[in-house]
């Protein structure tokens, strides 16, 4: 799917690519103003009426703009693309050929987004480190401790045994994991500091809740393990993780 997804982004980027050429072109957003920038690239109608030359004109901007001249590239992606879409190869097509241009096309993505927000080449978002792409981590919070409910007090249709449920109408202590510090160590390591706030607001007066630990569970490693945080350190003790730029993976346990 990240190649179909990548393809769709580098088809609206080129609409924005475009519309850049059309201004740099001092051409007015009129009816026609593609059908001229094709002709000023040398790409030209076959005929009275026919319009495949603006097709070919999107190709060129995509390839040119888009994907920096990697014709190869840029055509494993739109057939992977094309293939998953429309199914006219089979899913072990679709798949080596996505396999093969997505991790360049994101680097390659990425690069024309920056350059179409007009920041300059110096800046450091064009490094080459940044070009591979990484998961989407996505840490679980965990609570860990007891509930109690007291009994409802009786009424009509309200009796101790007609509201008893297996499962507790619990909507939860409220518990808000928020970034409190961002800190670049060097080149590659980032250190992310997580507070979690934690009140008992959505709890009704027959409720209690009481706390041990509330760790951030880790779906996994960048070795593709899983990880827990141990229960080590203070509870209720602050905690701070380390990990590549970029990645969104820190481990903490709640702050009152």
């Amino acid at each position: 799917m990240c190649a179909e997804y990548l393809y769709i982004a580098s088809e609206n980027l080129a609409r924005v690519v475009a519309q850049r050429l059309r201004s740099e072109a001092g051409l007015e957003d009129a009816e026609d103003w593609k059908h001229r920038l094709a002709v000023a690239s040398g790409i030209h109608p076959r005929s009275t009426g026919d319009r495949s030359h603006l097709g070919k004109f999107d190709t060129l901007v995509r390839t040119q703009h888009i994907f920096d001249g990697d014709h190869e590239c840029y055509r494993l992606l739109r057939d992977a693309s094309d293939g998953f879409e429309h199914g006219h190869v089979g899913f072990d097509k679709v798949r080596a050929g996505a396999n093969a241009a997505a991790e360049t096309a994101f680097g390659l993505i990425r690069r024309a987004i920056l350059r179409e927000l007009a920041l300059p080449r110096d800046c450091a978002l064009f490094d080459k480190r940044f070009d591979h792409p990484l998961g989407g981590w996505k840490p679980v919070l965990e609570l860990d401790g007891t509930y109690t409910e007291t009994a409802p007090p009786p009424g009509p249709g309200f009796t101790p045994e007609a509201t008893s449920h297996a499962w507790p109408d619990f909507y939860g202590p409220h518990l808000i994991p928020r970034i409190s510090d961002v800190t670049d160590l060097d080149g590659t390591t980032r250190q992310v500091e997580l507070t979690i706030d934690g009140s008992g607001n959505s709890l009704n007066e027959r409720q209690h809740v009481v706390l041990r630990e509330t760790p951030l569970a880790l779906p996994q490693r960048f070795d593709g393990g899983s990880h827990r945080r141990d229960p080590d350190g203070p509870r209720h003790a602050q905690r701070r993780g380390h990990h590549p730029a970029g990645c969104r993976r820190t481990r903490a346990a709640p702050a009152h």
